[in-house]
């Protein structure tokens, strides 16, 4: 027993520490690994005009997934030479507030397995469209590479945070500063082969200076969430484009901008968002950001709305792995817009059109 004891703890150590390595990043010295990985998100809200059923009136709130979904994952690489590598992807996503895990499923954002070489890497599962890659360019998301933008990230309008796409292959290479990725999902339906299909594109290049992304999206059964895209979700499918850049003015400046552009099918649906913002470095530990974002919609109606939103935030490194934060959105809707609703994390939608959030909260990645 205590030869089998000693085995075990020789084999589960260097485990440990091969999955506790360097912030998320395989380890250098080995090409065949397996990971654990994670990050963390908490903090409390402030929310004006809210309304949740009879009730109305600012809300307090503990609230998770602020700058970044909260999840927990398993990825690995097996070296099968001649430059091939068997990898694979499994990520959960969870709210850190009560334990609850997202979806209902045992690995909600992603489970894929595949092959990678210098040609890219071929992916086989459940996995995010590419519209999730333009969520970079949008909201003050570039401080401290995280903070996300608020409801316009999430809403009717852009599609920002991506859909999860079963039963899909999807490819992407990294060539010379291109990246150029496909996907496409097959439906599953007997006798209707384009049925719940899905396919999207990207396009981008990326340097030491500047960073563009163009991508295009054709979602059959698209996964949105009732609460966060409440038109999209009852939509038989949803055509997006977009594009999205930044730019380093120098070491410590970044300007970013992004347009999106999203019809959902059987609904008639429009929407175009326009969002320009910038981050500062104060310090090496400290970073400030801020964007403007405009939206224009349009229903099967043809009635016209109008969503504007300003963000602003500041990010306070206490580690690699550990920050603060603090963050104020406001948003104000028109026309066939009437409820505002600036940050779907806290579940409640404005009273009117108008509302405002301010939020701190603490990240922590491991």
């Amino acid at each position: 027993m205590k030869k089998l004891l000693g085995a075990l703890c020789a084999c589960a150590i260097p485990g440990l520490a091969m999955g506790q390595s360097s912030l998320g990043t395989a380890p250098a010295d080995t090409n065949s690994y397996v990971q654990l990985y994670g990050l963390l998100d908490i903090g409390m809200s402030y929310t004006t005009r809210a309304q949740s059923g009879a009730n109305s009136g600012q809300v307090l709130a503990v609230t998770s997934s602020v700058l970044q979904p909260n999840r927990w994952g398993l990825r690995g690489s097996e070296d099968l030479g001649g430059g091939l590598r068997a990898i694979f992807t499994l990520e959960s996503g969870f709210f850190l507030e009560n334990g609850a895990a997202s979806q209902g499923l045992a690995f909600s954002r992603n489970a894929t397995v595949g092959l990678a070489g210098n040609w890219g890497e071929v992916r086989l599962g459940r996995q995010f469209d590419f519209m999730y890659d333009l969520g970079f360019y949008s909201g003050i998301v570039n401080v401290s590479g995280g903070m996300a933008g608020s409801a316009h990230t999430y809403g009717v309008d852009n599609r920002l945070d991506g859909v999860k796409v079963n039963n899909s292959i999807r490819y992407l290479g990294h060539f010379g500063g291109f990246n150029i990725g496909a996907m496409y999902a097959l439906g599953g339906v007997p006798g209707q082969p384009t049925a719940k299909d899905a396919q999207s594109f990207s396009l981008g290049y990326t340097n030491t200076k500047f960073s563009v992304d163009a991508v295009y999206t054709n979602d059959h059964n698209p996964e949105f969430s009732p609460l966060l895209s409440p038109w999209l979700a009852h939509a038989s499918g949803v055509k997006s484009a977009g594009v999205g850049a930044y730019f380093n003015v120098d070491e410590k400046t970044r300007l970013f901008a992004l347009y999106t552009y999203s019809r959902a099918e059987s609904l008639a649906n429009k929407s175009n968002l326009y969002t320009a913002g910038a981050s500062y470095l104060i310090t090496p530990a400290l970073s400030v950001g801020a964007d403007y974002t405009l939206v224009y919609t349009r229903d099967s109606a043809n009635n016209k709305g109008r969503l504007q939103e300003g963000d602003v935030g500041l990010d306070y490194s206490l580690s690699k792995r550990t920050d603060v934060y603090t963050g104020f959105t406001y948003q104000r809707v028109t026309g066939a817009n009437t409820i505002a609703f600036a940050f779907p994390a806290t579940n409640t939608a404005s009273s009117g059109n108008t509302q405002g959030v301010f939020r701190i909260g603490m990240r922590h990645r491991f």
